[in-house]
Order: structure tokens, then sequence, then C-alpha cells
């Protein structure tokens, strides 16, 4: 099958998968409307046949990290417990394991009465969700100090073993209603590489992540981390790191719509470092109820199986044509589109993008605008200019919200030969 074929496949499965338009975007932008919230399978009906490894998931860094179990320093980053962030649309928690006192506990770094919270109850608070909400998948990614067997034990006291599914490295993922049905809606990930029950899966077999120390917005990337880019899982840390913790009034300006959403949409087409293109699983933040993460997370999972912007092919030769396109438009909606040849361009031009961050390669040239068609999908055809360096091709969508900062979509998408 040849490129263009596997665009129209896409193109098909995109259509199929989902009814975005700029209207709903906006709309959960200004918090004016929320998703259907009585659909089984995480919220959405479209996600019950979606197998695990294809679903966005809202997750908190540091779940454990809040004023509710005393943590004071540094700054916790959630501001209230674990139930209320499972209550607020969270589906995955990050939590750190540690022995203290000869007992199992959460801890940030060090453990003590500046923050510490015993492990069992907050696995208690886990249980008690997924028993009072049976159509619901939560996962657990643990940084563990403590030894398996103890981990084992404070499942088993809970009873959360009951719900934990154990998945084959290798093996097809299943649905979440394949989840649901089979009363294993518990994944749990532990950066433990000597982790051997096969529920307690070593993240790194199955994931990879962004870094996770950022001092500033600026330093955003979507250079890998940890873990192997092109695995079945990928977990994209979004948050400003410092070492007197987590401040709610930088968390608010990092989770904002724009910013959130348009790295998660780069970092998904940016194929120099994720290779497979794979939208991101954990869109990990802190304070997720600032900004717009459940508005973020639904928007990708609304995408899904595509970026919103893609091209036909992927190597190009000095004056080659190629179509971009952008799905999940309002028909006739108004899409910039932009190019850059290894970072040569003028990115400022492009209407919609003034004062918004650039594009990580460098600034792109504006190649021209196109209107969204009857099936919401705008279509440009770009020429390579006969004048363009060897090396990486990057291109840019932006569509313009009326009151609101632009939407844009980055995609490293191939290179000119």
């Amino acid at each position: 099958m040849d490129e263009t074929e596997q665009c129209g496949g896409f193109l098909e499965r995109a259509m199929a998968a989902r009814k975005s338009t700029i209207d709903r975007l906006i709309c959960l932008l200004a918090a004016a409307c929320t998703p259907a919230a009585a659909d089984p399978c995480n919220g959405d009906t479209r996600l019950c046949d979606r197998p695990y490894n294809e679903v966005a998931h809202l997750t908190t860094h540091n779940a454990y990290s809040n004023r509710d179990y005393g943590f004071i320093v540094p700054s916790p980053n959630q501001l209230n417990n674990v139930t209320w962030q499972l209550e607020g649309g969270v589906r995955a928690l990050m939590l750190d394991t540690h022995e203290y006192l000869g007992r199992a506990y959460l801890c940030h770094g060090t453990c003590g009465p500046w923050g510490r919270k015993k492990l069992r109850p907050v696995l208690t608070e886990i249980k008690s969700f997924l028993d009072s909400n049976p159509n619901e998948v939560v996962t657990i990614i643990f940084e563990s100090y403590l030894t398996e067997e103890r981990t084992e034990a404070s499942f088993v006291d809970t009873d959360l073993i009951d719900h934990v599914y154990a998945h084959p490295i290798g093996a097809p993922w299943p649905t979440l209603l394949e989840m649901i049905n089979a009363g294993t809606r518990l994944m749990v990930f532990t950066d433990d590489a000597a982790a051997t029950l096969s529920w307690h899966h070593y993240v790194w077999d199955h994931a990879w992540e962004l870094p996770f120390e950022y001092a500033n917005i600026e330093e955003f990337t979507c250079e890998d981390g940890r873990g192997t880019p092109g695995a079945d899982l990928f977990i994209f840390n979004h948050w400003i790191a410092s070492p007197l913790g987590s401040d709610r009034g930088v968390a608010k300006l990092v989770n904002q719509y724009p910013l959130l959403h348009n790295r998660a949409v780069e970092c998904w087409g940016h194929s120099a470092w994720n290779p497979a293109n794979h939208l991101p699983n954990f869109v990990t933040v802190d304070h997720f109820d600032l900004g717009a993460g459940s508005a973020v997370v639904w928007s990708l999972n609304d995408t899904w199986p595509v970026p919103p912007l893609w091209m036909t092919q992927t190597d190009f030769a000095r004056g080659d044509s190629a179509s971009l396109r952008v799905s999940g438009l309002d028909p006739g909606a108004r899409v910039y589109f932009g190019a850059g040849f290894d970072g040569q361009g003028i990115g400022e031009t492009l209407p919609g993008l003034q004062g918004t961050r650039l594009d990580l390669l460098g600034p792109v040239i504006p190649i021209g605008e196109a209107a969204a068609n009857p099936g919401g999908v705008a279509t440009l055809t770009m020429i390579v200019p006969t004048a363009a360096p060897p090396g990486s091709v990057s291109t840019q969508a932006v569509v313009p919200l009326p009151g609101q900062p632009a939407l844009k979509s980055i995609a490293l998408d191939g290179t000119v030969q």
C-alpha cells in the first residue's frame, strides 16, 4: 500500500471516528459545555471499542502530593485527594511508593512530617471509585522505592488485586469494553525493573515518555526521555519543575488550552521523536483542575486515529507536491498552512499565529490557505521549492478561533533528499 492509499484509509477512519467541530472546541474552551457524561467506557461510547493503547487519559503528576494528605514541602502538585481527582475526570495517577517505618507509604522524595501518606488508604480510594463506577478504566504509574512483595501485599489487603489487568509483552491490547467486561479495569505500571508479577508491568517494556524536568515553557520539547519511542504507550509530561514544588499560577498558565493542545498535537505528529505517530496516552499535568486538561484529552480522543494535520508522503525531492490535510472542522472553516525546510521560514507572518510559540524546528513559510469541505476536511497542495535545502520538512496548520489564541497543529512529516 502506498502513502496516498494509507492516508486515504486514515481519512476514512478519522471521519468515521469523530464529528469534531471548531464550534465544539470553542464551547469546551469557554467551559460552556461538556462531553456527554453518561456514556460508558470512560465517559464516551466511542472509546468502548478502542484498544487501551489508543486512548488518551487525563493524568495527575504526583497525584498523592496534595493538601488533603498533608503535603506541605515541596508545595503539592495537586489540590485535593485521589477520590476528588478521579471524580474530576482523571483516569491515570502517578504515585511514588516508599518504605517508611516498616510500612508502605507515598512520599515525595523523602518521607517525613512535611509530607507522607500510607499507601493502603489511597488504594482503597481507588477501589471504591472503581466499585462505584463500573464503566471506568483507571491506570496507576508507580515510581517505586518499595519491594514488589510489599506492593503486592497492599493490593491484596485492599482487595484492589481483584481489579488488575495483566498484559503480556507484545500482545494486542484489549479494548476498554473488553477490560470492563472482564472486570480487569485497573492497569498498573512500575519503574521497578525487577518486577515479575504478571499485573505489575515494568513501564519501559510498554511505554516511553517526554522529559520531566522543564524549568520554563520555552524548554518544552517533543524530544524523547526514558523508554523507546514507538512503544505502545506515550507518556506526555507537561509541567514546570521547581525545587520549591508546584505553583498553581504556573500550572494554570501551562495547562491553558492553546499551549497544552498545540504541544500535544505537535508531539503526536513529530515523527522524528514519535516514529509511530502515536497519540499521547497519558496527558500528565500538575493541578489538573486548572486550565483545560480535560478538554485537551477529549480533543485528542476525538481526533484519533490521526493527528489533525498529516501529509500524503514523507520523502520528497525538490519540485515534488503533496497534500496537506486538516480534519474535524466546520464546513467552510478557513485554515492557514505553512511549511518549514530545515528551520527556514517566517512563522510570525502566518495569520492568527502572532504571539504564540514557533515550531520546534524554527519558523515556517506561509504557503496558502484553504476552506474545509462539507466533510470538515481542508486540503492544500504543497510544492517543495527547488531551492529547498536537504533535511527535514515541517508543516503547520493554523485555525483562528474568534476571541481565542489560534489552534495550530505542527508535525515533522518527512525529509527532502
